[in-house]
């Protein structure tokens, strides 16, 4: 049985492979070797000296994932961003969120029953107290393509591809000629 302490050091280290981009399985190996690596060392001496010796979580993350992977953009953390994303603008197209009667106007200074906004060309809200709606949206075609296409590049982080590589990738660096 771990303690609580090398339970929160495999949780660290699996964070740190998950931002590298170490595959589930992969994980699932290491945190099982570490875990019983660091109970046979906890047999010996006690649970805190074990994982002391294991040195810094985030280099050995590194170690594990090697560098060519943390430049790799994140695929598949991606698709799941651009399918959330999808889905919360699905939900917001459908849910009607009602009043329940509790609100009679939206502005007690003019008495407005009712409120809209246009989001440029991606949407429109709005609420009306009459038929008790708090809010209500409809999401235009353009934001079913451009937020999730918007949500996989953030989460794929290609960008990561620019920056790290090795001078002689770089166009435009040659060798001096002599």
């Amino acid at each position: 049985m771990t303690g609580v302490r090398t339970q929160l050091t495999l949780h660290r280290l699996n964070r740190f492979l998950i931002r590298r981009n170490v595959p589930y399985r992969q994980r699932r190996g290491i945190l099982r070797d570490l875990r019983r690596n660091v109970r046979d060392a906890a047999e010996s001496t006690d649970e805190h000296t074990a994982l002391r010796q294991l040195g810094d979580i985030e280099d050995m993350a590194d170690a594990y994932c090697g560098a060519a992977d943390r430049r790799r953009p994140r695929t598949r953390t991606a698709v799941i961003a651009a399918m959330w994303t999808l889905a919360a603008l699905v939900a917001l197209a459908v849910v009607r969120i009602p009043t329940f009667g509790t609100i009679d106007v939206f502005d007690r200074y003019t008495g407005a029953t009712t409120w809209h906004i246009q989001l440029w060309r991606l949407g429109e809200m709005g609420g009306d107290t009459t038929s008790q709606t708090l809010l209500h949206a409809t999401v235009y075609s353009y934001a079913y393509l451009l937020f999730p296409a918007l949500a996989f590049v953030v989460a794929a982080r290609p960008w990561r591809l620019l920056r790290n590589r090795p001078s002689g990738a770089r166009s435009g660096s040659r060798m001096p000629s002599s």
